[in-house]
């Protein structure tokens, strides 16, 4: 696996419900260069 070109970073907080609905958006984008997704959650309750 080459190193990522692309970082995406998804800031959540008490967002449970749409999480799941932002993670499959960003799996169906067509990225034409190695690319990594950051889930950064500081806080939920």
């Amino acid at each position: 696996m080459s190193a990522p070109v692309l970082s995406v970073v998804l800031a959540v907080r008490n967002e449970a419900e749409h999480v799941g609905a932002q993670l499959a958006a960003l799996a169906g984008q067509g990225a034409d260069v190695p690319w990594e997704l950051l889930v950064v959650d500081n806080g939920s309750t």
